[in-house]
């Protein structure tokens, strides 16, 4: 995986699956890979013995091992174990309701929701799908939910709304309005 940090005259930074499920494991750094490496500057910043080691080249990296494999890993999670897809509409439809136009980035819907997930989710739904790209459960319900709406006509299309886009249509915003 190559990691692009725009405006910054640095090249592309590669990571490995291995390193790139170990910072989705760790969750709550936002969406964006600077964001991860800022976290973790912040954090080697904050420990003067921390920035000596990295300094002086006495911070060896880890020999790439295994993640710990949970009790979820490589099959489906039991049923009851997550939030189900009805969890993520109503949440969905009331964050796009006050936004402006009604609609916002995918990014921006999913960055909403998350801090309802952590208050009322479970470890499994912050775990990576098995057999996929490191797409969190959560994540992976919410794009379902987003899609059962769209067939709902809750939503609009990609078509119609634009790729990354969710944007409600008017049956969508009498749908939204109703649940505040």
């Amino acid at each position: 995986m190559s990691v692009f940090f725009p405006g910054c005259d640095m090249p592309n930074i590669a990571v490995s699956d291995y390193n790139k499920g170990r910072i989705e494991s760790l969750g709550g750094f936002g969406s964006t890979h600077d964001g991860v490496l800022g976290d973790c500057l912040d954090a080697i910043f904050a420990d003067p013995a921390a920035v000596e080691k990295v300094k002086s080249g006495q911070a060896k990296p880890l020999p790439p091992q295994p993640l710990d494999p949970s009790p979820t890993s490589g099959m489906r999670a039991k049923k009851g174990s997550i939030l189900p897809v009805g969890f993520y509409k109503p949440l969905i439809l009331k964050f796009l309701l006050a936004q402006p136009g009604r609609e916002a980035a995918s990014s921006a819907v999913l960055d909403a929701i998350e801090p309802e997930v952590r208050k009322h989710g479970t470890a499994i739904d912050f775990e990576p799908l098995p057999k996929n790209s490191g797409t969190i459960r959560w994540r992976n319900k919410c794009m379902w939910a987003r899609q059962l709406l769209v067939q709902s006509e809750d939503l609009t299309r990609v078509m119609f709304s634009g790729f990354g886009r969710w944007r409600l249509t008017k049956k969508g915003i009498e749908e939204a309005k109703k649940l505040k």
